[in-house]
């Protein structure tokens, strides 16, 4: 197999880029060694650029993250290589895509439970690592060939109660249609951040809609800071006091954690089990 690409990583055959994203990219390869296809990460640097050794420290700590959480529900990292001009982390290959593409093609309500649990378990096992993710949305939840899903992208998550010095005074991180009021605000984030970006996500999975749009990026800040919390279409209502939890604008007024939603999300599979019951036998 011919390496069309300017990068040799060890033991490792590159045979596509897939996407580009600012200064990295992720390419399709396969192992020499095992013949499995696999997502490589490769960011390019430049060494005596301070911004760059910032890039750098992110990589080295997104590596590092996930390296340790060790859960089907966060994306498996095989290994990482370092050159002089770029870096890579070698990953697990999701050849369905990501949670974004499943929305495009239209999510039912079950199947967004589904993946709204599978999601909640995959930050379980983040927060109780004291790591917060600060950038859920669909583009970072990848998608296996079984209906899986893995958290991705650690890349600007927090370790709690342990500074990188890599969050820059006045510098807002995270995507913005699923940013929390406290990042916007850059205001005492910690876990209950990314329930926030998972009701952002749970709302966009049921409806096929953003909860919180606009023209402008500071439209959109402004609606997650003060627009009121969208109410779900009628045939959906049964999940508005998850959305309502989720969405909650005062940290303290969300799920205390992850347990606290999976019980609700157990108390919805009760609901439906009894409407459906229900409908059986007045069929």
């Amino acid at each position: 197999m011919i390496n069309t690409s300017p990068y040799t990583v060890p033991e490792h055959d590159l045979i596509k880029r897939i996407s580009r994203t600012g200064m990295s990219s992720i390419y399709l390869a396969k192992s020499t060694k095992t013949q499995q296809e696999v997502a490589i990460k490769i960011l390019e640097f430049d060494s005596s650029d301070s911004d760059d050794i910032s890039l750098i420290k992110r990589f080295v700590q997104e590596y590092k993250l996930l390296h340790h959480l060790n859960h089907p529900n966060v994306a498996n990292i095989l290994g990482r290589h370092l050159d002089k001009d770029y870096s890579c982390i070698i990953m697990e290959y999701f050849p369905v895509g990501d949670l974004s593409h499943k929305i495009s093609n239209n999510v039912t309500a079950l199947q967004a439970v589904h993946y709204l649990r599978q999601i909640a378990y995959g930050l379980e096992t983040v927060h109780q690592r004291n790591i917060v993710h600060r950038d859920i949305k669909p583009r970072n939840i990848l998608v296996r060939e079984d209906n899986t899903l893995a958290i991705s992208d650690f890349g600007i998550a927090r370790v709690m109660e342990k500074s990188y010095g890599l969050t820059l005074q006045g510098v807002i991180l995270g995507s913005p249609y699923y940013m929390s009021p406290e990042q916007i605000d850059n205001n005492g984030i910690d876990h209950r951040s990314d329930l926030y970006s998972l009701g952002a996500v749970f709302y966009e999975m049921l409806t096929g809609k953003k909860p919180f749009r606009g023209n402008s990026l500071m439209k959109i800040f402004y609606s997650h800071l003060n627009d009121p919390i969208p109410k779900l279409p009628p045939l959906l209502r049964e999940f508005q006091p998850i959305i309502d939890q989720l969405l909650a604008k005062n940290p303290m007024q969300r799920f205390p954690n992850i347990i606290a939603l999976l019980e609700a999300i157990n108390d919805l599979d009760s609901i439906h089990d009894r409407v459906t019951d229900r409908d059986r036998m007045l069929a």
